[in-house]
């Protein structure tokens, strides 16, 4: 090389701590390293008012490092994370658009993820889970997500709503009408989504966990799936497009309360184990299987019940604060999120974590430890929580 010179790493990287080693030099002179900086790229240009005075200090610490955590990864699409590829993925898009839609407001990252997403589904209008932008845009091969997909028309519908963008909406409801047809293939008969063809012809992700069984979380998530997009629909005057779907809910519902759901403990049982797991609860709460009662035994028994399935990751801990909330049960959503996100805090976290459980350090789902958080923008949706529902986190 050259002295004196100027050198850039042209990758965006994402690292606490830089080590320079010394190689060699001259025995005739020495030399020094000045000037060192970083520049730190982010598609956000309007930060959000600060929490109310009154909030406590672990919910303020927990709200900027989940800002933190979402603006890294808002760059020219919402990233899963900015350590290693940086895709976008349609689960990631979801929960990163809602915390986005209450705190940077920077909805046209959001329009262009969706018409990304549309604009690189396979030949049969089916979504592909997870999309690359260099060197061109394009989906990942075989990358078939079930229930990321359903979570598509959740993020238009969303969208839609915040913003008043009806043509966006409008241009992207076949696509968002095509998903609906992965669900009525997968129906059977008696009202049940036939998992195991389902489990064979694509992924259901759901959590990283490996003990669990997803059956009962896909019936709860495909019946959330259709009442969101049927609300799309009223939002669009196009019910007459979707008008099957409340009869396919109650038959789906009925199945699921018919088939899952074991009167004597309050829960919904998966597979034939009869699995007792949290992301069953949380999706049939979710999914509006049972009345707001219902769900509050349900979430209350889930809590007493010692072998449950827990989450593994922060983006099922996502759909479990907000099952709480539906289910009215305020106080407890906000020591769950405040227990969960607030233990990264006390473990120094500047960003929060793409896996992380309280009693496992070594948990990762690289088999490395020390990397937790290749794909970590999941994590983010504190900041959703607490500035969307102020009267339950930031009283």
């Amino acid at each position: 090389m050259d002295v004196p010179t100027v050198i850039k790493i042209s990758r965006r990287l994402a690292f606490r701590y830089v080590k320079i080693e010394l190689i060699g030099s001259s025995q005739y002179y020495d030399f020094k390293i000045s000037n060192a900086e970083c520049a730190a790229v982010t598609s956000v240009t309007k930060f959000p008012d600060r929490l109310q005075p009154n909030a406590n200090k672990m919910i303020t610490d927990i709200d900027k490092i989940g800002l933190n955590t979402l603006k890294e990864c808002m760059q020219t699409v919402y990233e899963d994370g900015p350590k290693r590829d940086r895709r976008l993925w349609i689960g990631d898009l979801f929960l990163e658009s809602l915390a986005n839609g209450y705190s940077f407001k920077n909805y046209d990252l959001t329009k262009r993820c969706l018409y990304l997403l549309a604009g690189l589904s396979d030949h049969k209008g089916d979504l592909v889970g997870t999309v690359f932008e260099k060197p061109e845009p394009h989906p990942q091969a075989l990358q078939y997500l079930m229930d990321y997909n359903f979570l598509y028309n959740v993020t238009l519908k969303e969208y839609a709503i915040a913003t008043g963008d009806k043509a966006t909406a409008n241009d992207l409801w076949p696509v968002a009408k095509q998903q609906l047809d992965v669900i009525r293939k997968f129906v059977k008969a008696d009202g049940r989504m036939d998992y195991e063809k389902a489990n064979k012809e694509w992924w259901l992700f759901f959590d990283w966990k490996a003990d669990l069984h997803k059956e009962a979380a896909l019936q709860g998530i495909a019946i959330y799936a259709l009442k969101n997009t049927y609300q799309l629909a009223a939002f669009l005057d196009k019910k007459d497009d979707v008008k099957d779907l409340p009869v396919l809910i109650a038959r789906m519902t009925k199945a699921a309360k018919q088939y899952m759901y074991d009167k004597q403990t309050n829960l919904f049982l998966s597979g034939d184990a009869k699995q007792v797991s949290y992301a069953s609860q949380i999706w049939m709460v979710l999914g509006g299987v049972l009345n707001k009662k219902e769900s509050q035994q349900t979430l209350k028994a889930l809590q007493q019940f010692k072998n449950a399935v827990i989450p593994g990751a922060p983006y099922l801990y996502h759909f479990y604060i907000q099952s709480l909330i539906e289910a009215g049960m305020n106080t407890e959503a906000k020591a769950y999120l405040t227990n969960y996100w607030g233990g990264m805090v006390k473990k120094g976290a500047d960003t929060f974590w793409e896996v992380y459980d309280p009693g496992n350090e070594y948990l990762s789902p690289y088999q490395f430890f020390p990397i937790n958080s290749y794909c970590h923008a999941w994590s983010c949706t504190p900041v959703y929580f607490i500035r969307k529902y102020p009267e339950i986190f930031q009283r």
